[in-house]
């Protein structure tokens, strides 16, 4: 909604008590934006911190379960007479090497 012009009835007389209260104020009064640099903290840290990453060797070794899983449920597919693609019978081939 727009602003309302000072014009309408009694616009003129609270802007006059408004600003009577303001003179009366004191500078130390008035809220200041901005705060000096030597009145300035350092801000805590906030947040969580990033996880270490986990050591290549248990990464490894559970991205090796994943396969010999995923393996084993193709294997279950072709014995149950499923037609695999290219890629699930490369897959499967790599049954030796795990």
């Amino acid at each position: 909604r727009p602003k309302r012009p000072d014009s309408r009835p009694n616009g003129q007389r609270r802007n006059k008590e408004r600003l009577k209260v303001v003179d009366k104020l004191e500078a130390k009064d008035i809220i200041s934006t901005r705060i000096p640099k030597s009145q300035q903290k350092e801000r805590p840290v906030s947040g969580e911190l990033r996880k270490p990453r986990k050591p290549s060797d248990k990464l490894r070794v559970r991205s090796l379960y994943k396969l010999l899983r995923q393996i084993k449920v193709l294997d279950e597919k072709q014995s149950a007479g499923e037609v695999l693609n290219a890629a699930q019978r490369k897959k499967l081939g790599r049954m030796d090497d795990v």
